[in-house]
C-alpha cells in the first residue's frame, strides 16, 4: 500500500512540474528604458552670443524641460535679440532696425550627469521671425517667418544640487527668409551660450 501511495505521489509531482514548464511565459515588450524612470525638471536663463547680418548680436531667452534617468531631456526654448542692428535696404525709408527671435522644442542627451563636470548635447527644432522696424515705431513695417534647426554641445558644472551652469556652442540653420537686405545665410551661424539652470536634475 505504501509503495502504491509513493508511486502515485511521484507521478503527481512529476505531472505538476511538467505542467509548470509547459505554461508559456508572458512576453514583455522590448523597451529602450527598463525599470523605474527617475524624473526631474529644470528651467533656466540663457544668454547667446552670435552674429546676424555680419553684426554682433546678443540674444536672451529661457529654456526648460523634463529629464529622464539623468540622461534624456525633452523641453523647449525661446530666444530674442536684445541689442539693436540696423539694416539698409532699397526701400524709400532705408534705415530700419531689425528684430529677431526664435524658439522650438529641444531634445537633449546628457552624459555623466552626476559628475561635477560633464557634457551633453541638445537640438532645437522650431521657427522664428525677423522684422524691420522704423526707429520710434512700435509696429513692424515688414516681417517674415522662418524654420530653424540648432544643434548644440555643452559642458555643465554642478554648482549645487539644484543649480547648474552650462557653457557651450551651437550652429543655427535658418531657412525661409525673403526680406530685402537679409538672407538665410546671413541669419545662420555659430553661437556661444551660457545657461543658468535651476531644478531637480
Amino acid at each position: 500500500m505504501k509503495k502504491v501511495m509513493i508511486i502515485c505521489l511521484i507521478i503527481s509531482v512529476t505531472g505538476f512540474a511538467l505542467n509548470i514548464e509547459t505554461v508559456p511565459k508572458k512576453r514583455e515588450d522590448e523597451v529602450l528604458i527598463k525599470g523605474p524612470v527617475d524624473k526631474g525638471g529644470f528651467c533656466g536663463l540663457v544668454m547667446k552670443f552670435t552674429e546676424l547680418n555680419d553684426r554682433y548680436a546678443m540674444l536672451m531667452g529661457i529654456r526648460g524641460g523634463i529629464t529622464l534617468n539623468h540622461a534624456f531631456g525633452l523641453g523647449g526654448g525661446l530666444y530674442g535679440m536684445v541689442n539693436r542692428i540696423e539694416v539698409y535696404t532699397n526701400y524709400p525709408m532705408r534705415n530700419f532696425n531689425m528684430d529677431f527671435g526664435y524658439g522650438g522644442i529641444i531634445l537633449e542627451l546628457i552624459f555623466g550627469s552626476r559628475r561635477l563636470v560633464h557634457f551633453g548635447t541638445h537640438t532645437l527644432i522650431g521657427g522664428g521671425s525677423v522684422q524691420y522696424r522704423l526707429p520710434g515705431y512700435e509696429e513692424p513695417w515688414y516681417d517674415d517667418f522662418f524654420f530653424v534647426l540648432e544643434p548644440s554641445v555643452e559642458m555643465t558644472i554642478n554648482i549645487a544640487r539644484v543649480f547648474r551652469i552650462d557653457a557651450g556652442g551651437s550652429y543655427r540653420y535658418i531657412n525661409g527668409t525673403e526680406l530685402e537686405g537679409i538672407s538665410d545665410r546671413s541669419l545662420s551661424g555659430a553661437a556661444g551660450h551660457i545657461t543658468f539652470k535651476f531644478g531637480k536634475f
